[in-house]
């Protein structure tokens, strides 16, 4: 397992998201000797840790207002083993210079890019187009990307035309809900009609035409486990560096997120479990799959363990028709006279959740 160091290299960007939760925008950026050092404590300390090796990710801001850094870094850097670099951008500063230079060292650096759909989503999203972004030459260059795609109240109405038309152009997606919105039943089902768009449409694919997010794993709803379920690695194998070289369990909690004056996280041992555990969900049929972020739970409540509880409902409508769907699949192509034990494991489970779910997402 790599160890994961992003760093914030840019508190600026050109663009002004809907959804986005950096308030402290600036035009501050890292600078060389900083992230030399951060790169060179981090190979230093690499053999007295449990991972083999560094994941070093150029965010901001928009990492591209940055470039200069990126190029000298990885240039320094590319001596060095067992390290590589991502950069997550929004994709609209791309020119023939620098994609020049990322196409020549795209084995050491991988580009991830933000694309929400269809170009009135983007506009609406972003305030770009997607022809603003090189996607043709991302893909073609970086044939495993996945584009991140966010998922506003604004946008959901059009989610399902958005993530076919990217799919059955060769996109892969990563879809996420985004953040912060203040999401309700009425939204909930509007979710369910998409996500019920999204599954007709790709029940008929190759398996390698399915959106990824349609064929995780539902497994985890099952074990029954001493431990306290964490959707992320939040200050644990993954931390973030600030332009400064502060570090912070990531960047939710950095001075592009939050008032510098607003650091009681500090006194969270992140180490401690516990802490992650919102008692009101103990019970809750889906916590183990349930994706709530840490950083926003403390800039909206002050605790990292409190869920936004508005994510409720949207998250069970998602995992309940992943379910209906991975079901449908299973008996596409079953053998009902000779089942194997996986298959009927299978369907026993996603009946489960479909049972627990009470049908009420349909």
């Amino acid at each position: 397992m790599k160890k994961q160091c992003t760093l914030i290299i840019s508190h600026s960007c050109n663009l002004n998201c809907i959804y986005c939760y950096e308030k402290f925008k600036s035009n501050k950026l890292m600078s060389f000797d900083t992230a030399k050092k951060i790169i060179t404590h981090e190979i230093e300390s690499l053999d007295n840790t449990r991972y083999n090796g560094l994941e070093f990710n150029f965010i901001g801001g928009e990492p591209l207002t940055n470039f200069s850094l990126i190029k000298s870094v990885c240039e320094w850097a590319i001596k060095f083993e067992k390290i590589h670099f991502n950069i997550i951008t929004n994709g609209t500063m791309f020119n023939d210079e620098n994609m020049e230079w990322f196409e020549h060292y795209k084995k050491f650096i991988r580009v991830d890019v933000s694309v929400d759909g269809i170009n009135s989503i983007q506009q609406t999203n972003r305030g770009c187009c997607v022809s603003d972004i090189p996607i043709d030459w991302i893909s073609k260059n970086w044939s495993n990307n996945r584009y991140k795609m966010t998922i506003s109240k604004k946008s959901l109405s059009d989610y399902a035309n958005s993530l076919i038309h990217l799919e059955d152009n060769g996109f892969k997606t990563m879809p996420s809900l985004a953040v912060g919105e203040n999401w309700n039943e009425f939204d909930a089902k509007i979710y369910s009609q998409q996500l019920s768009k999204i599954t007709n449409h790709f029940l008929s694919k190759p398996i390698n035409q399915i959106p990824s997010f349609l064929l995780q794993s539902i497994d985890s709803l099952f074990e029954k486990q001493d431990y306290i379920y964490k959707s992320c690695q939040t200050g644990d194998s993954s931390i973030t560096y600030d332009i400064d070289g502060a570090i912070y369990p990531c960047i939710l909690f950095s001075p592009l997120v939050i008032n510098k004056t607003n650091d009681n996280w500090k006194n969270i041992n992140f180490n401690d479990l516990s802490q992650f555990e919102d008692k009101e969900c103990s019970n809750c049929f889906i916590k183990n799959m349930c994706k709530t972020c840490y950083g926003y739970n403390y800039l909206r409540t002050g605790t990292i363990c409190t869920k936004d509880k508005r994510m409720c409902a949207m998250y069970k409508t998602e995992i309940y028709h992943i379910a209906n769907f991975q079901k449908q699949l299973i008996e596409n192509t079953i053998d009902k006279f000779n089942p194997s034990e996986i298959e009927i494991k299978r369907l026993n489970r996603v009946n489960i959740i479909l049972n627990e779910l009470n049908n009420s997402y349909e």
